[in-house]
């Protein structure tokens, strides 16, 4: 009898791990999203100022570390390509940015690191290796 409940008890602490795992995964992702509609919240207000648009790509890139700075090479190798925007068109193109690279990061962080860390769990757990 003692070893038929001794998979409840593990079921039991797996949801409680899965739990705090949840909390704890909700925090960060408030903390990230809540980051990045800060950084676009004060390029909105200081959108005027010479530098705010240098400044907004910056903090954007360093707050989806690493992806970020891929999504702002891209679109600073695209950037030659338009000529003169007119400053709506500028808004646009940095709201955009802002969208791609907080999805982008969105997706490296809470779906893609996850992801490894459970197949790199799996892996360990298995005992499966790759060492060659």
């Amino acid at each position: 009898t003692r070893c038929a409940c001794l998979p409840l008890n593990s079921i039991a602490v797996m949801r409680h791990a899965k739990q705090n795992r949840s909390a704890t995964s909700y925090v960060l992702r408030c903390l990230y999203l809540g980051t990045c509609v800060a950084v676009v919240a004060w390029w909105w207000l200081n959108r005027d100022a010479p530098e705010a648009s240098i400044a907004f790509g910056w903090l954007v890139m360093l707050s989806t570390l690493p992806v970020g700075f891929a999504v702002g090479w891209v679109f600073g190798a695209l950037s030659p390509l338009i000529e003169n925007p007119t400053p709506a068109f500028g808004d646009f193109l940095n709201l955009l940015f802002w969208s791609c690279s907080v999805a982008a990061g969105y997706l490296q962080w809470f779906r893609l690191v996850p992801w490894l860390l459970r197949n790199r769990d799996r892996e360990i757990a298995t005992g499966s290796s790759r060492a060659a």
